[in-house]
């Protein structure tokens, strides 16, 4: 009886600690406190301005957002497929925000195997992660000429397998990269996902000698990843741990090749919010962190996407981590939340974008038409 009880304890444990951080993700204890968004306006456009699921500022008032309709019946990182009645591809756009009206033109529209993520500008590259259905992952490279893009290269390494969010590194095409799971599709990706396996990893892509390789592994859905100003340090959002870690840049040489490597020095955890894209704002230094409030809603919104199905918008949340702030040594204490939602004005938000010289925060969302911009002093 005895051995009995303590085999019985010893599962409650663990079934609770395997449960409490689902509890957390799912939203059942997370209040939703929506801020004052009466100075934010949704920037809608042509058909296909919608699902965008990252935001990039070229210069202040200009910005490029990576859009995918498809992501209504195929979300390739959720390993969500549904029946479908034809093919749509993905699109780039180039949104004027400053203009008066605000003007939205799509900048590259590509074949029906285009489903656009994670993009980062590297001078007048953007290099795009391609969630090709019908193929191996890849991230396409394309050269800004005359606010249009021509592409010019196509990536593709065993490594880079499930990439989400890619930051560009260096001056030679570089990029530190995330997979955010192990497992691209099938029963193990569900295992790995709904068991919480921290599977995923934090890579680094070498232009230079064009090898792709870890830089660190046993992460918990790693997702956004965004460099500093200066290089040095590299952030990465842990989506299923509620947090972003903070890493120290190590650069050294090994057999006259170029090796990165990361050592954690930080980290904020971000409560009961599932964390996505990052920004950095390279005038303030500020880290704005993008995420979703109740992961379960937007599980749900994964699976029923259409507006025929009438599911609710999951919520929005925007928080600020003043990763340079030296009035406080308390991390948790530097962030700050600058929009949050219901989903009743803007929901699903992936990435948040700061125009520190126009005081305007850019927001896109996952299942949203067109994207939100706001009136914001960081």
């Amino acid at each position: 009886m005895g051995y009995s009880l303590a085999l019985l304890v010893v599962g409650a444990a663990l079934l609770a600690s395997h449960l409490y951080p689902w509890i957390h993700l799912s939203g059942y204890l997370t209040t939703i406190e929506p801020t004052d968004n009466k100075q934010c306006q949704r920037i809608e456009g042509p058909l296909g301005f919608r699902n965008c699921e990252d935001i990039i500022i070229a210069a202040p008032g200009i910005a490029y957002t990576s859009c995918d309709p498809a992501r209504d019946y195929d979300n390739m990182v959720m390993d969500v497929h549904r029946p479908k009645e034809r093919e749509e591809q993905g699109h780039v756009w180039r949104i004027d925000y400053m203009s008066d009206p605000p003007t939205v033109r799509k900048i590259f529209e590509g074949s029906s195997d285009f489903h656009p993520l994670g993009m980062t500008l590297d001078k007048d590259r953007l290099y795009i992660i391609n969630l090709a259905h019908h193929a191996p992952a890849s991230v396409e490279v394309f050269e800004i000429v005359s606010d249009a893009l021509r592409h010019v290269q196509t990536i593709r390494h065993p490594f880079i397998h499930t990439p989400n969010s890619i930051s560009s590194w260096g001056n030679d095409g570089s990029f530190f990269f995330t997979n955010d799971h192990h497992f691209i599709r099938g029963i193990p990706k569900v295992i790995e996902n709904y068991a919480r396996i921290p599977l995923g990893s934090l890579g680094f892509y070498n232009a230079t000698s064009q090898e792709a390789y870890k830089v660190k592994g046993g992460l918990l859905f790693p997702n956004g990843v965004e460099c500093d100003k200066s290089q040095s340090t590299v952030f990465v959002a842990e989506t299923y741990k509620m947090e972003v870690k903070k890493y120290a840049v190590v650069v050294q040489e090994e057999d006259g090749k170029l090796q990165v490597s990361a050592a954690a020095v930080d980290q904020i955890k971000v409560p009961g919010t599932s964390v996505d894209n990052l920004h950095y704002d390279k005038v303030s230094g500020d880290l704005i962190i993008s995420g979703h409030p109740n992961g379960l809603a937007l599980v749900k919104k994964c699976q029923h996407a259409t507006e025929q199905e009438n599911v609710p918008m999951p919520p929005s949340r925007i928080v600020v981590w003043h990763t340079t702030s030296t009035t406080t040594t308390h991390t948790q204490s530097k962030m700050e939340t600058v929009f949050e939602d219901d989903g009743t004005t803007y929901g699903s938000a992936s990435t948040g974008a700061t125009d520190h010289k126009n005081n305007k925060l850019l927001i896109s969302g996952l299942y949203e038409k067109g994207i939100m911009i706001c009136d914001r002093s960081l």
